[in-house]
């Protein structure tokens, strides 16, 4: 990463440029988390009034480690379970997929047994 690498002056933005400037000084981690919020669009749609992002919100992974592509599908806004948009990804999935790549074991912390979602290289 450049060190002249300009980040928006915007909360994500700060937030990204924190995690090049580790990346940068060498601090050595599996796994850097951070998350973005605004998409918070309740107004004036059906459902539970607004975009369950809950059940429906999309992740973003990245890094040499992961394998690129869009995983899952878009939720339809018509297709409703009780009212909320359906869940197509479980993200527990993705961490399985996280935890295991660094080699930890994923039902302790997951709470249960989940089959990695295939987002990871083999190590």
């Amino acid at each position: 990463m450049p060190a002249d690498s300009n980040y928006p002056d915007v909360p994500a933005g700060k937030r990204l440029e924190l995690i090049a400037r580790l990346l940068r000084a060498g601090y050595e981690a599996p796994v850097f988390c951070t998350s973005h919020g605004g998409f918070d669009t309740h107004a004036n749609q059906h459902g539970s009034a607004g975009t369950d992002h809950g059940t429906a919100g999309p992740m973003f992974v990245a890094g040499a480690g992961v394998k690129a592509g869009v995983y899952g599908t878009i939720p339809s806004m018509t297709d409703l379970r009780n009212g909320r948009l359906k869940m197509h990804v479980d993200f527990r999935r993705v961490y399985a997929d996280m935890l295991e790549w660094m080699g930890m074991p994923t039902e302790a912390a997951l709470g249960g047994s989940f089959r990695p979602m295939g987002v990871m290289r083999p190590t």
